[in-house]
């Protein structure tokens, strides 16, 4: 089993003081720079593309969670499955306009869609790496989509993704319903789930009601990594798998390695979980 090093401290717990400071601070020593606009928040001309802003771009194909936990949008008030047709468009308009780096996949809910999404982003053979999180389980233990899903998720999707990131509910349906009930039973599922194609395989074991520890187990065709977090005690757990995915794109985005990426996504959440721990509002937001 790798050993995994100490994340560096600028991945400190989360604090609003050092997230104002990186938003509206500009470097001092910017020459003509005056005091009072080293605090003004930076500004981009309009005019310039996509391909000339200073940051990496991620792609996200996924639904809405009118919770505003999961899923992509907060102000949906209603679920919609969208007609594929129309997923189609927004891919090609923003494939063929910007250079994505990452493209995450989330909640697909029918077949047709997974498929569609699955031939449009096969057509542009993007150099982008690819995040799969097969949305089939939540957290809560509620089904997301029907089993239709498994063979192309298996056969098709997984084949093209550098990362699948299933909990352990998930790992289970991908495999024909095996229990998995121990880190050796997750270290066989993403060793199967490996075979399957992609380059990485994270079974996120957050929801494995024996251990004192949130174990995620992170398997690259030849090293096991076990990646240790506190178990939060808290109802608030909905969308954190859609977080952490979403965390590792971003990482990766920025030139992170996949277990970089990966260990950011995990100390990310466990903190967004911590501070959000004694929070009543619905069932888990």
């Amino acid at each position: 089993m790798a050993s995994v090093p100490p994340l560096p401290a600028a991945l400190a717990p989360y604090r609003p003081s050092d997230a104002a400071a990186l938003l509206f601070r500009s470097p001092s020593s910017s020459p003509g720079v005056s005091p009072a606009s080293a605090t003004r928040r930076r500004r981009f001309p309009v005019v310039a593309s996509a391909r000339e802003m200073p940051w990496p771009h991620v792609l996200t194909v996924a639904g809405s969670d009118s919770g505003a936990g999961a899923g992509i949008q907060a102000d949906i008030k209603g679920v919609h499955a969208v007609p594929e047709e129309f997923v189609g468009e927004q891919l090609r308009s923003v494939l063929s306009d910007m250079s994505v780096d990452v493209v995450k996949t989330g909640m697909l809910l029918h077949l047709e869609l997974l498929k569609f999404s699955v031939r449009v982003l096969g057509s542009f053979q993007s150099k982008a790496a690819l995040v799969v999180d097969p949305v089939m389980v939540s957290t809560s233990g509620d089904t997301l989509s029907g089993p239709s899903t498994l063979a192309t998720y298996r056969d098709e999707l997984f084949s093209m993704a550098d990362i699948v990131t299933p909990n352990v509910r998930e790992a289970s349906k991908l495999l024909g319903d095996v229990s998995l009930h121990t880190i050796s039973d997750m270290r066989n599922a993403a060793e199967s789930i490996y075979k399957l194609g992609p380059k990485y395989v994270l079974v996120k074991g957050g929801d494995m009601p024996d251990s004192s520890d949130a174990i995620d187990v992170l398997f690259d065709g030849k090293e096991f990594t076990e990646l240790r977090g506190l178990r939060i005690k808290t109802r608030n757990t909905h969308g954190t798998g859609c977080t952490l995915a979403s965390c590792i794109a971003a990482e990766l985005a920025k030139g992170a390695t996949m277990l970089h990426a990966v260990q950011v996504a995990k100390k990310f959440v466990e903190s967004a979980l911590y501070h959000s721990k004694d929070l009543v509002i619905g069932n888990g937001p």
